[in-house]
């Protein structure tokens, strides 16, 4: 108890030593008037942190609702597209990306932006749900740039065939998906051309069988489907080509394999038939004297193959 009591003597002693002089003659001191620029600056300060709080709880609550907010926690959506939208968060902007075929209108009507006026409540997967259903779309991706942009970007499918059905025609890709009419002058080119009833889904075949035959495949002017069965083939120089039903990769083999094919395909204006198995039939269509106008003549030859 003494050790402490002479510590605080000694303390006591310190801070006296310490402390400044005090002229007892100066007993008031000046008063200071401050500028009155230090009120109105303080002022704006307070307003200026008052805004950066209100927006930080806007954006930080907008936040919230796209990362952990559910659907009841967010209705009523008007709520929520008025507060976005006064805070920046609408939708002002959207860029279409990667389309070539597909009408801009088109896109922005499977978008449905009518029924969603900001990011906030804009929903994605339905949107691209929705364009990927358009003829032309295969794939759509839909991005959010905030505060206020869509990005959709489109991936295409691709033209395959153009196909004829009396007198109309349409693209179709390749696997006989319909993508829109056309017309032959305004239609994409290098278009396998194809007519009949189920052309549009076996052409894909017609192409893999020609493949191992590219001197047909480059003459090909048209392929025609005849009663949904099989194949006639039309080529340049007035050729025609009958397939089969059944088999007509081995009767195109028996074709090229025939020592006359060359002479038929260099003369021109024929209807080679290989429908039966092991005859090669050749009606070969000559022009009469009469021109253009006059009906053909035809002349029927049968070839065994081999």
């Amino acid at each position: 108890m003494q050790q402490v009591n002479a510590f605080s003597e000694l303390w006591s002693s310190w801070r006296a030593a310490l402390a400044p002089e005090v002229d007892a003659s100066q007993d008031d001191y000046p008063s200071y008037n401050w500028p009155d620029r230090a009120p109105r600056r303080s002022r704006k300060w307070a307003l200026r942190a008052a805004s950066i709080t209100v927006a930080a709880m806007v954006g930080g609550g907008l936040f919230w609702m796209l990362t952990r907010g559910t659907e009841e926690q967010m209705q009523p959506s008007l709520d929520i597209d008025v507060v976005a939208g006064l805070s920046g968060f609408g939708i002002d902007q959207v860029a279409l990306k990667g389309h070539r075929f597909t009408p801009d209108g088109d896109i922005f009507d499977a978008l449905k932006l009518d029924e969603a006026r900001s990011i906030a409540t804009f929903d994605i997967a339905a949107a691209q749900a929705a364009v990927e259903e358009l003829p032309w779309v295969e794939y759509a991706t839909i991005t959010r740039v905030y505060p206020d942009q869509l990005v959709v970007d489109i991936t295409e499918r691709k033209p395959f065939a153009l196909w004829q059905r009396g007198k109309d025609l349409a693209i179709v890709d390749a696997e006989g998906r319909l993508l829109s009419a056309a017309e032959r002058h305004t239609a994409p080119p290098g278009l396998l051309q194809i007519a009949g009833d189920g052309a549009a889904t076996e052409a894909k075949g017609l192409v893999a069988l020609l493949s191992a035959y590219p001197d047909l495949l480059q003459s090909l002017q048209l392929g025609e489907r005849v009663a949904g069965r099989r194949w006639r083939l039309h080529l340049a120089d007035d050729i025609k080509i009958e397939l089969p039903a059944n088999g007509p990769a081995a009767a195109l083999a028996e074709l090229k394999a025939w020592p006359g094919f060359a002479s038929v395909m260099a003369q021109g204006q024929a209807v080679i038939d290989v429908r039966t198995k092991g005859r090669i039939a050749v009606r070969t269509t000559v022009q009469s004297a009469g021109g253009g106008a006059e009906p053909r003549n035809e002349r029927g030859q049968t070839k065994r193959a081999g």
